[in-house]
């Protein structure tokens, strides 16, 4: 099993940062060596930005090892500057590309906000168009992206795991509601939160649907918020929601997945980043 990473890609614009994130299989658990991996991307990247913004750092964490257990505080942090294309203007920093990322089976996808994009695919207000220049550096981008089988998590299984929830307590002072299972859970870990969909299909319940529980043992996990419940009568199933890898290019022959462009969208952007913190600026009252 490979070891897993993130990418993260690190943006400045206008008086705004903004981060993407990737994720990333490999066979070393040198996190620098992983880091040097996927540094052709970056070129490729910047070159889709308009000219006032930059691709200014890249952290690359390791998450898994090829065990699949947890990995913490492993990551390596490289600042550069690599501009954007200083021939081409750029929106406003709060318009991203929003593009669909797709599996080789289509079954699997994820949104991606693009930031920095060039005016001049924007012709007008919600209307995209590859314009040639354009779509040839995003299509060298893509194939990049493509040929390192850089990826996301998804939820992958169509019956994940299944286990019956044979009671529950509900504190009223806290709000939080303790499962019971009746056999053990593999948890990725104990005091850690965990993805799970819970359901008890013979009555509506408050306690139905995905939700974060933190379990205590292998048999008891607590809800993560408040979650009031009524008094248990009968039992329900849960189900362990593991995200696991989806890569664009799985096979190294074959169909692979890809990347699509479709419109502008508006995010809400961020300070900027990487920047050192500093002392508040005073606000004077009258």
């Amino acid at each position: 099993m490979p070891f897993l990473y993130s990418q993260t890609l690190i943006f400045e614009g206008p008086g705004h940062g903004a981060t993407e994130k990737w994720y990333f299989q490999t066979t070393t658990d040198d996190v620098g060596a992983a880091a040097s991996a996927v540094v052709p991307i970056l070129d490729f990247r910047a070159a889709l930005l308009g000219k006032q913004w930059i691709l200014k750092a890249q952290r690359v964490s390791l998450l898994e090892n090829d065990a699949g257990d947890k990995i913490v505080r492993r990551s390596d942090l490289k600042e550069f500057v690599k501009p954007g294309n200083l021939s081409q203007k750029n929106t406003e920093s709060e318009i991203s590309l929003q593009c669909t990322a797709a599996d080789i089976t289509k079954r699997f996808r994820k949104l991606v906000a693009m930031v920095g994009p060039w005016n001049a695919i924007f012709p007008s207000a919600d209307v995209f168009e590859a314009v040639p220049v354009w779509l040839t550096k995003f299509v060298s981008w893509r194939d990049q992206m493509i040929a390192l089988n850089m990826g996301w998590l998804s939820v992958s299984e169509d019956n994940p795991d299944t286990y019956d929830v044979i009671g529950y307590t509900f504190n009223p002072v806290t709000g939080i509601t303790t499962y019971e299972f009746g056999e053990d859970v593999p948890w990725d870990a104990i005091n850690r939160k965990q993805r799970v969909s819970i359901e008890f299909s013979e009555q509506r319940s408050p306690l139905d649907g995905v939700q974060l529980v933190v379990p205590s043992t292998a048999r008891f996990a607590k809800t993560l918020k408040p979650r009031p419940a009524f008094p248990f009568v009968q039992p329900g199933v849960m189900r362990l929601l593991e995200p696991t890898f989806i890569g664009l290019k799985p096979n190294s022959i074959g169909p692979t997945g890809t990347i699509d462009p479709h419109k502008p969208v508006e995010r809400k952007r961020g300070k900027s980043l990487l920047e050192p913190r500093a002392r508040r600026p005073v606000l004077i009252r009258y």
